[in-house]
């Protein structure tokens, strides 16, 4: 097992998500150690693969954190491997030009995935939860319900299936993808706007197939 995400859900609250369902005991009873050093307040399972640190003292604004996780285990007894570190922070306000699109697929092989690509180009620690992705004809999706933090200077693919994209682009990071149902976006030409929490315009690309080039 692995630990595969951080979610701050706010201040005091983390949940930390591993890649396969684990032990109940190891994790209660596992060691969870936050740099700069913070103590935890309390510890609850709230899931078969995710667990709910309570922090003693609130996080600060964009200072990058570090947890380390060992002693877990999943089910049948494997110890959590050498992936047991993870950075996050809470996240800060996004305002527009911190996040842009930076990559569309809108017409994929056969009947594959589209995707978006978005990059954090600010100094800021991001979260993609309540923003949505947009099409010209007014069509918009969330993106994400959880506090998926985007850190500076990093990328992730949107996409509506990750299995195809992963497929069809086998040097693709699967932990920089995230599987969420995506607007109409037309062949041929088109628009793609990134939407803030309040409806406002982060980011709008407009594409076509004149950007595209023949290798």
């Amino acid at each position: 097992p692995t630990l595969t995400q951080v979610y701050v859900v706010d201040s005091v609250t983390v949940d930390l998500l591993f890649s396969e369902a684990m032990d109940a005991s190891s994790l209660m009873n596992g060691t969870y150690v936050i740099d700069p050093a913070i103590a935890l307040a309390n510890l609850s399972l709230i899931a078969t693969d995710r667990v709910r640190l309570t922090l003693a003292t609130e996080l600060v604004p964009g200072q990058l954190q570090t947890i380390t996780v060992t002693g877990v285990n999943d089910c049948p007894g494997n110890a959590i491997g050498p992936a047991n570190t993870a950075t996050f922070a809470l996240p800060e306000p996004v305002t527009a030009g911190d996040v842009v699109i930076n990559e569309v697929l809108y017409d994929p092989r056969g009947s594959g995935s589209d995707f978006v690509e978005l990059y954090n180009r600010s100094q800021k620690v991001v979260s993609l939860q309540g923003l949505q992705l947009a099409n010209g004809s007014g069509s918009m999706q969330p993106i994400t319900a959880e506090a998926w933090l985007l850190m500076p200077g990093t990328y992730v693919a949107i996409a509506t299936d990750v299995a195809n994209v992963l497929a069809n682009y086998p040097l693709g990071h699967a932990d920089r993808m995230l599987q969420a149902e995506l607007p109409t976006y037309t062949n041929g030409s088109g628009s793609v706007l990134l939407m803030g929490l309040l409806g406002d315009t982060l980011e709008l690309f407009h594409y076509s197939d004149d950007l595209q080039f023949t290798l």
